[in-house]
């Protein structure tokens, strides 16, 4: 029983944080040209 949802947890957390991840370079992508624009 904890060990299945350990498991569960393990997966979701690694969803998450490649979620995350996708997030996170996409807005770095968007963003990132804009702000070295207004930076310099």
């Amino acid at each position: 029983m904890v060990l299945v949802l350990l498991w569960q947890f393990s997966i979701g957390t690694r969803l998450v944080s490649q979620i995350l991840l996708k997030s996170v370079r996409m807005v770095s992508l968007a963003f990132g040209p804009m702000l070295t624009r207004n930076f310099r």
